[in-house]
């Protein structure tokens, strides 16, 4: 089963806002580099929920 959410990742875009395509585990490298997630190989972990919703927009 791993390897098909491997690709899932891979092959998934994530369409924001303001108008841009990523793939999903572009978004997720940059959530863990700005340290709002950290992950494994089978868990994320949320570290910076506050800073998550404004990302999301939600208020």
């Amino acid at each position: 089963m791993a390897p098909a959410i491997g690709h899932l990742l891979c092959t998934t875009h994530v369409t924001h806002r303001y108008g841009t395509i990523e793939t999903v585990s572009r978004v997720m490298g940059r959530f863990q580099k700005q340290n709002i997630t950290s992950s494994d190989l089978r868990n994320i972990t949320l570290l910076d929920l506050e800073q998550l919703k404004e990302i999301a927009g939600a208020h």
